[in-house]
Formats: structure tokens, C-alpha cells, sequence
């Protein structure tokens, strides 16, 4: 919670809500501990599916039989022209011509030939259906009246007009095809699920109204603030700004909503936070709100260890970037920072779901950044929390840009990665912090995966994209003004055995020195608070 000075009042910041999953405890244990693993109420999504689609059958089993009428209609077609050419080159070889035989309504100046308009050679021989009669290709169509030609010109015409009818069933069944194709392009097949020329707001919007439309209790109170032409705005906001990429996407059966979050996140395409109960999914970096003029942490005050680790572990000069239906292809780096004194290195990059050149590029290009740089630099920071510190999930938050004491021993500007909080045996928190590489070029679009546990578990949030280093800022900057505050935790354990339902009822807040008693609720008492206002959603601070 946030306390604002100006109205006294706490305030829920985004990704702060989390729900009772699991439970420890030890009746032999005279210090009577129990262990609570609490995960963030994303955590909802990854019990949520990707199923094959409703309809997903009777749209692949029209376009299987639209198919295969067109493959007979083709066939029938091409043995319908056999017999015509049969014909023609008999009457051709009857007249001894070494020009070419056609079969047309007119009398073309020019005989289109593999798409091309050019003069027809000389003795060319000609079938004028609406005449039926042959005709030989001089500088001009001249009539062929000889008997043992005349006599094929019925059968030349009634094999004539059967092409031209199997013709028209051709064309009518390959539209039939194509349509019956189009409508089930995003159907599920061999276990996966196509989405061509998508966003990332309508993948995500897709298969959360699919799991709603299953029926039953399918993320009940459970709100969002995007859709598929628009992204969520900076703090949460509706917004009018769209998602710029279009991309294809394949989605594999049994992939969870969570899963679809995290991955788009990886691929660099969304940033995404939960405010209450409301999912928000925004442009990258949006997010990545910077307090870093009055958070800072310096070494031997707010920091206990500062460990940095570099890596060359993911440089490469050369990329083989993979995609679907056989799609591979090279991608050289151009701004590479040096080789690595033992020639070129290749890395392999998966872009899941690109069809084309063009999509795969956009899946990977992030990734594909990152690769350029020859160190990566890995940091973490224990930080000690004290009255006077910045407080971790009070003053900054995963995802937002801070100072801290760097690896070079100056202050820098970061961004938050994770955040680990740790409460001991003895009722005191302690924390540790992993920071983005502040060696990479671009900004790395964090994800918001949460999971929190308290009583000696871990509490784990995850973010972080860092830009170019600031100026030193010297002391501890001003901050928001903190009431002292205890970490208040309570709970009450009971199992219904005959639903098999945990009613594990846990309360945890933070609240002012004196302040630690609370009457636990019931979960199905919390109220809801997903009501979007029509102008959009207005954020807390």
C-alpha cells in the first residue's frame, strides 16, 4: 500500500493484490510457524486454456470437402483439355501444319501464349467455336475447307463447349475453396491454434472471451483495459494509442493466458501490469514509470552486498532465426560491439508463429538487439530496510528506473528486475533486488509474472529494462513521508472435505506501528472493484 500525505490516506499500487494458494504447518512445531505461498492474482490466468476452438471441426471439415470437390473439378478439367488438345492435334496433323492450334471465340490478332501476347506462328490452326469451323494463320485467319477437317468440327465443338463448362465448375469450385480455406485459416490444426496478422491485444482478448464463454466461474470479478485495436495507456488508463505490430502468432492447445502474457512479453510486444483485479496491457515500456529522483540506495547504508556478474554468454555475430512450415534464415549483426577473439559466433533465435521473413524479424528483433552486445552485465543488491531507507513495493516498484550504487562505484540509473522480500523467524524483512543490464542498447520489456510468500517463503515480482547511465546525484534523495509501518499477517486454516475446497483465510497488510490487529474476511466477501469508468480508468496516484 501507498500511504499520500496530502489526504492520509493507503492506496493499492499495481501488482499488489495477491491470493492464498498454498499452506504449511507443523502441529509438532512449538513455535507454532506456518508458511503461506501467495501468488499474485495473475497467477488466475494460468488456470485458464487455450482450447481448440467451438467450431474449429465443422470449419476444417468444409474446407476439407470444398477441397477436395476442387481437386476432382481440376481433374475433371485437365481431362476435359486433354481430349480438346487430342482433338486439335489430330486436325493439326491431318494438315501437316508446324504451327500451333488453338480453340477460340474470335479471331485474335495475337494468341495470348504462358501470359504473353504474341503473333501466332505461320500455319497456325484455329477452332472458332461460335463459327465451328478451322481456320489457318497466314497474316490473317484464312478458312481451312477441307473435307477431313470439316468432319471433325462437331467433335472438336462438343469437347470445346464440355471444357468450357468443366471451366466454370473449376472456377466456381476454387472460389468454394478459397472461402471454405479463409474461414477456417484459424482453426485448430495438428494442435495448433493460427492467428495471422494479429495484435497483441486481440490474442489476449481472444482467448480470455473464450474462456468466459466456456461457462462457469471463469475469472469472476476479473477486468481489462485493452482491447485488440487499442493498448492501455501509461498509469493505466484507457488510451486511444493502437498497437503498432501485426504479426502471426500460432498458439499451441493447453497454453495458458499467463503463458500467452509471458511469451508476447519476451517477444517484446507488451508490457503488462495488474491494478486490483484489471489486467492492463500496454506498448513496451510504458510502464516503466522512473523515480529515480527520490529513490536511491548507496552501499554501506541501504545496501549489504552489491555482486555483479558479466557474461558473454549470449553474444553472437551471426543469427539463425527459425520460424514455422520449414522458415529459417540468417541475420547478420551489423552494430555487433567487437568479435570475441575466437571468430564468429552463432546463436539460434525462435520466432513461434512467424510464416514469413517479415514476421519472424519482428518476433525476434528484440532479442536480436540484445544479442549484439558482447557483455552482459547480471547485478543484485541485498538491500536493508530500515526507517530511513526507500521501501521496496512502497517507494519503487518492478519495472521502475531507481539510483543505486553500480558496479563502476558510481551511482547509476537502473531498472528494477525483481524484487525479493524474505520476512525470518524473527519477524523481520529483508530484501533483494535483481537490476536490468545497464549495458544493453534498448529497453527489455519486463514481465509481470507475480508470485509473493510470507513466514519465510519468498516474495517474487518480475520486470526490468535499464537505459544510458545519469549524472551522479550525491546524498539520499527526498521521498515520499512514511508512517512506520509492521507487516501485519494473520490467518485461520480449514478444509471443507467434502468439496476438496481449501478455506485457507489469510490477511496481510501493511499498516502504522500499533496497528496489527484485523478481522480476516472471506474471499467470496472481498468486494470487487472492476468497474471501469466510461472515460477510462482512473489510476490511484
Amino acid at each position: 500500500m501507498i500511504h499520500t500525505p496530502h489526504d492520509n490516506k493507503w492506496r493499492e499500487p499495481p501488482n499488489c493484490r495477491f491470493m492464498v494458494l498454498q499452506w504449511e504447518d507443523d502441529v509438532t512445531d512449538e513455535t507454532n510457524i506456518m508458511k503461506f505461498t501467495c501468488p499474485g492474482i495473475a497467477w488466475n490466468f494460468s488456470k485458464q486454456l487455450v482450447f481448440k476452438g467451438k467450431n474449429d471441426d465443422a470449419l476444417n471439415a468444409k474446407e476439407k470437402l470444398a477441397t477436395e470437390k476442387f481437386d476432382k473439378g481440376a481433374s475433371d478439367l485437365r481431362s476435359k483439355e486433354s481430349a480438346l488438345n487430342s482433338n486439335l492435334s489430330i486436325v493439326k496433323s491431318d494438315m501437316k501444319s508446324k504451327g500451333n492450334t488453338y480453340c477460340l471465340d474470335i479471331f485474335p490478332a495475337k494468341i495470348n501464349i504462358n501470359g504473353k501476347w504474341v503473333l501466332p506462328k505461320k500455319n497456325s490452326i484455329l477452332f472458332n467455336t461460335v463459327r465451328r469451323k478451322f481456320y489457318r494463320w497466314n497474316g490473317a485467319w484464312y478458312l481451312i475447307t477441307k473435307k477431313e477437317v470439316q468432319d471433325r468440327a462437331a467433335d472438336t465443338y462438343n469437347k470445346a463447349m464440355a471444357v468450357k463448362s468443366a471451366r466454370t465448375q473449376y472456377d466456381y469450385l476454387k472460389s468454394s475453396a478459397d472461402w471454405a480455406k479463409e474461414n477456417a485459416k484459424e482453426a485448430t490444426k495438428g494442435g495448433q491454434r493460427p492467428m495471422f496478422k494479429t495484435t497483441a491485444g486481440w490474442v489476449i482478448k481472444r482467448h480470455w472471451d473464450e474462456a468466459v464463454a466456456r461457462g462457469g466461474n471463469r475469472l469472476p470479478g476479473m477486468g481489462r483495459s485493452f482491447n485488440g485495436t487499442y493498448a492501455t495507456g501509461k498509469d493505466g488508463a484507457g488510451s486511444k494509442e493502437k498497437w503498432r505490430s501485426r504479426f502471426d502468432f500460432d498458439l499451441t492447445i493447453g497454453m495458458s493466458l499467463l503463458t500467452i502474457l509471458e511469451n508476447l512479453t519476451e517477444m517484446g510486444q507488451i508490457d503488462w501490469q495488474m491494478r486490483r483485479r484489471q489486467l492492463d496491457v500496454a506498448l513496451p515500456g510504458r510502464f516503466a514509470k522512473d523515480v529515480s529522483d527520490r529513490v536511491g540506495l548507496h552501499l554501506g547504508k541501504d545496501l549489504k552486498e552489491a555482486p555483479d556478474k558479466g557474461t558473454r554468454h549470449d553474444y553472437a555475430n551471426y543469427l539463425l532465426v527459425r520460424g514455422e512450415s520449414n522458415l529459417s534464415f540468417g541475420m547478420k549483426n551489423k552494430n555487433s560491439d567487437s568479435t570475441t577473439g575466437w571468430g564468429t559466433w552463432e546463436k539460434a533465435l525462435s520466432a513461434s508463429g512467424a510464416k514469413t521473413v517479415a514476421s519472424a524479424k519482428e518476433v525476434v528483433g528484440q532479442e536480436a538487439k540484445l544479442s549484439q552486445r558482447r557483455v552482459k552485465i547480471e547485478s543484485t543488491r541485498q538491500i536493508v530496510i530500515h526507517p530511513q531507507a526507500p521501501y521496496p513495493l512502497y517507494d519503487y516498484l518492478p519495472g521502475q528506473f531507481i539510483r543505486v550504487y553500480g558496479a563502476d562505484g558510481a551511482m547509476q540509473k537502473v531498472q528494477v528486475a525483481q524484487i525479493t522480500l524474505v520476512q525470518g523467524e524473527d519477524g523481520l524483512v529483508e530484501g533483494a533486488l535483481v537490476l536490468g543490464d545497464r549495458f544493453r542498447k534498448g529497453p527489455l520489456n519486463f514481465k509481470r509474472s507475480l508470485a509473493t510468500t510470507l513466514g519465510g517463503y519468498e516474495k517474487t515480482i518480475g520486470g526490468g529494462t535499464v537505459p544510458r547511465l545519469p549524472d551522479p546525484i550525491k546524498g539520499l534523495p527526498p521521498r515520499l513521508v512514511l508512517p512506520a509501518m509492521s507487516l501485519a499477517v494473520g490467518a485461520r486454516v480449514a478444509i471443507n472435505e467434502s468439496t476438496g475446497r481449501s478455506s485457507v483465510i489469510v490477511a496481510m497488510d501493511w499498516s502504522p506501528s500499533g496497528e496489527v490487529s484485523f478481522e480476516p474476511i472471506l474471499p467470496s466477501e472481498e468486494p470487487l472493484d472492476t468497474t471501469i469508468d466510461p472515460n477510462g480508468y482512473t489510476p490511484d496516484y
